[in-house]
Formats: structure tokens, sequence, C-alpha cells
């Protein structure tokens, strides 16, 4: 995906909009399809709901920075400069390539799964399940108590380009 990155820490950790914090804009081609879980800042929102944007040899050449979507807006609609402006909060660059496990496309350590609603059973409508990379088995894997008492274990593992899903039973 190509854009353009700006910095823009100071409009967007020091401005008036207390709720929201960021520290770079990315400018997109409109239809690009990117979302945050922004709602209002009348209520917190759920940050694992967010996209991530993962960029390779940012700050500098070698290292890898994930960015939190924060807030998406569509400007400049129906011109020919109409575009997404895509406020960002970059997480700490690490060292090292982005390119975790086999998957064709840079992933972060850590995902996070979002179990959509209506899924079929209430109780699951809209739970995240936080899942972390584990090298030894090229995957992510993440649990979390859902509906009271149960256990619900995910594992995400790509294989040739094909993602594969195990019940915990199997």
């Amino acid at each position: 995906m190509g854009g353009h990155l700006k910095h823009h820490v100071r409009h967007g950790r020091f401005g008036s909009a207390a709720a929201l914090r960021w520290t770079t804009v990315l400018y997109l081609p409109p239809g690009t399809d990117i979302r945050s879980a922004y709602n209002s800042q009348l209520n917190g929102w759920p940050a694992a709901n967010s996209d991530t944007v993962v960029l390779a040899d940012y700050p500098q050449p070698g290292w890898c920075t994930a960015f939190l979507v924060v807030l998406v807006q569509r400007i400049n609609r129906g011109t020919p400069v109409e575009c997404l402006r895509v406020y960002l909060d970059r997480m700490r660059p690490r060292q090292g390539p982005c390119q975790i496990g086999c998957c064709p496309q840079p992933l972060p350590t850590t995902l996070h799964a979002l179990i959509p609603s209506p899924s079929g059973c209430p109780c699951l409508d809209a739970e995240v399940i936080e899942l972390n990379y584990q090298s030894a088995s090229d995957s992510w894997t993440g649990s979390k108590v859902v509906c009271s008492s149960e256990v619900l274990s995910l594992v995400f593992k790509c294989r040739h380009n094909l993602v594969q899903r195990r019940h915990p039973d199997g």
C-alpha cells in the first residue's frame, strides 16, 4: 500500500483533542480498507479493534515500527485530491525486520482477533482475543474466558497462504 506519512506530534499529543492521541498522519488513496475503532470522544474506544500499520525500515533502515490506527477521515470528497487522512499512534520501534512467521505480508508479534457481531452466540459477540506470536510453533495463540466461565483458545497459523483455524478440542 502506498501513501504519504507525516509527523504530527505537536497537534496529536499536545492539541485540543483530549481523548485522542496520535503521533503521525498517513494519507492514503480513497477506497483503501483501513479501520479505526473510534466511536466518539464521549466514551473510551477499544484500541484492540483498530487496524495496525507496520512499516519496515522506519525510523531507520533495519528497524520495524507499528502504528495503531486512531481515526480515519475522508477528506476533499468528490475532488481530484480526495484521500483518506489516517491518524496513527506510533508504538515503540524494534530493531530487525518486520517479517514475522511464514505469512507473506509482515505481521506484528501481537494480533487481535475480533469475533464479529452477530456471531450466532450472543455472549461471544464483539469479544477481542489477544494473540501472541510463538516462534516455536510459528503461530499466534491466545485464550480468553468468555460466556462467564468458558475458555476460548484461538490459534492463527499461515501455511502456503492458507489460514488455518483449530478448535481447542482438536
